[in-house]
């Protein structure tokens, strides 16, 4: 199950969005890789895995709430009202990526492919990607790691949703064109 959804929150909202997480006083923090250490030290060597640093954000792990949790509540309302969940949803990780742009790389090549459920997130059913701003660097999903086979990629637009299990393989993309690639990732 990958689905992709447009426009389901206004242009207000994806503006506000966007100008508080992009701008000069947001505190993002220093990631070397994408990913866990030893997952990329397993996967590094193969065919089109190019991964780089990071910054990141996290608005809630667990019972950890960012005191910036409130640029993203509106979003979550939305985002469960629009998509008709009916059943109480519980957030076990809300993080934000800003990806800086490499244009050492080529459109193939993507970031170590992973999947959100860990022993953290046992319980975890679903997994969401909101893109924050226009940009390029897709998004790739994979049935497996092993063969690396492409089964959906997926362009980024600001306001563009990705729903998606989480125990599917994905990865995204440094941006080669544009400055910054920005995504606000859920687990629920």
């Amino acid at each position: 199950m990958i689905d992709v959804y447009d426009n389901l929150i206004g242009s207000d909202l994806s503006d506000n969005i966007e100008n508080n997480i992009l701008n000069d006083t947001f505190p993002f923090f220093y990631r070397n890789i994408t990913v866990d250490q030893n997952h990329y030290d397993d996967l590094k060597y193969k065919k089109d895995i190019k991964d780089g640093p990071q910054l990141t954000h996290n608005f809630c792990n667990h019972n950890s709430i960012s005191n910036h949790f409130n640029v993203v509540e509106p979003l979550i309302n939305e985002m469960i009202k629009i998509l008709n969940y009916n059943k109480l949803i519980t957030f076990t990780r809300i993080k934000a990526n800003l990806k800086m742009n490499n244009n050492n790389l080529n459109k193939d090549f993507y970031n170590t492919p992973h999947i959100d459920k860990s022993e953290d997130y046992t319980n975890v059913e679903n997994a969401a990607l909101y893109f924050v701003n226009n940009t390029d660097g897709d998004m790739f999903f994979f049935n497996n790691i092993e063969d690396q086979k492409v089964i959906k990629r997926v362009s980024p637009k600001k306001g563009r949703f990705i729903i998606f299990k989480n125990n599917l393989y994905h990865s995204g993309q440094h941006p080669i064109d544009s400055k910054v690639r920005c995504t606000i990732n859920f687990n629920f």
